[in-house]
């Protein structure tokens, strides 16, 4: 009688714990769902890696770091940018998309030393 209360009690403790981490689970994703303000939508998702692949494309046809060329292959990689979001209904400033490209070198998988990227923000700043 006592292993088959012993057996009772280690049941429902497990319903009760599935319960109560169904309920954690659930609450949760709800929270991140609601509050979440970083989270993108596909359209934005899709606008993303598409201006990241254009960074990447004009940093591999014409980045080289030994020439350290990097700002001039951002003042022909911004341009582009800021077409392609206006062409679907994004206008920004040059400032915006300049920083926008700057943030996403990184993600771009073509490594850039973080001293050329300074140097690059200080004369991109110089000359605006």
């Amino acid at each position: 009688m006592g292993k088959a209360i012993g057996l009772l009690f280690f049941f429902v403790c497990f319903i009760i714990f599935a319960i109560v981490k169904s309920a954690a689970t659930g609450v949760k994703a709800a929270y991140h769902a609601v509050f979440n303000p970083n989270q993108l939508t596909p359209e934005q998702e899709v606008l993303l890696v598409t201006i990241i692949t254009i960074i990447a494309e004009n940093l591999n046809k014409s980045y080289t770091p030994i020439r350290r060329n990097l700002t001039e292959t951002l003042l022909i990689t911004i341009p582009q940018v800021q077409d392609f979001l206006a062409a679907k209904g994004y206008p920004s400033p040059d400032s915006t998309i300049r920083d926008l490209v700057i943030q996403l070198i990184p993600r771009t998988h073509v490594y850039v030393p973080p001293d050329q990227i300074s140097e690059t923000i200080e004369s991109l700043n110089a000359a605006t």
